[in-house]
């Protein structure tokens, strides 16, 4: 069945009965509230389903953060519920569970016992250090005597070396590790690899060569979703918000 190929092994008995795409994540009427009790987002509802991509259109870095770490499973609402039903990433290249006193290595182990796939450890581990292309002393060195860049670089492949039902990143983070650290062909096409089949909730354009086509979008402006729905409408109307041509960007 379609829905069952859109998820990841680990997920599949959960719903194997399903014979449509499952909801791997459901926001209902979710509200953030930031440390000085101002609204993040308030009284936001979001299904999302196996395969399904979402872009966000927001302009305020931390709707986009909250929204992403509530839907990640990092962040509760303060109001409202959220239910998580599949393997759901964390933000791409944003992991902040990794030791400083702990090498590579055993970084990688660790989270591959929580995030990766039964009797895949070995492999996974052997991916990242893949990715890393550091020398085995390094490797094996505890990240407090690594260099700033090695640990940016760490958390970017373990990333991308597990298997998630959905992938929620920024954009703009991508962007940076592109400008600041080696991309080479390997990193690009196991992230094409890893979005492919996967449900995807982006911050800015998802990274395929057919950038996300059927993708929704969804408009956020001060904590409030004003629209959701086919990615072209929701990008038309996010590009006539931000036009100082358009009237309705004044009210």
């Amino acid at each position: 069945m379609v829905s069952i190929d859109l998820l990841t092994p680990r997920t599949r008995r959960r719903h194997a009965h399903v014979t449509k795409p499952p909801t791997l994540v459901h926001l209902d009427r979710a509200t953030i509230l930031s440390e000085d009790q101002a609204t993040v987002f308030s009284d936001l509802s979001l299904r999302i389903r196996a395969g399904q991509r979402w872009v966000l259109f927001c302009k305020e870095q931390e709707t986009i953060t909250a929204l992403l770490k509530c839907v990640a499973g990092l962040q509760e609402p303060e109001r409202g519920v959220v239910t998580i039903l599949g393997h759901v990433s964390w933000p791409l290249g944003q992991v902040t569970c990794v030791s400083n006193k702990l090498s590579c290595a055993d970084n990688c182990r660790f989270l591959a016992g929580i995030y990766g796939q039964r009797g895949m450890i070995k492999q996974e581990m052997a991916l990242v250090e893949e990715l890393m292309a550091l020398q085995r002393e390094q490797w094996l060195r505890p990240l407090l005597k690594l260099p700033s860049a090695v640990k940016t670089r760490l958390k970017l492949a373990l990333s991308l070396a597990f298997d998630f039902d959905l992938y929620v990143m920024d954009a703009s983070a991508l962007r940076h590790f592109r400008r600041t650290n080696p991309w080479t062909d390997t990193w690009q096409s196991l992230l094409e690899q890893r979005l492919r089949t996967r449900a995807v909730l982006s911050a800015g354009p998802i990274p395929l060569e057919d950038g996300g086509a059927g993708a929704k979008g969804l408009v956020l402006a001060k904590g409030h979703l004003v629209k959701k729905g086919p990615l072209a409408e929701c990008q038309a109307y996010w590009t006539g918000q931000l036009d100082p041509g358009n009237h309705r960007s004044r009210r």
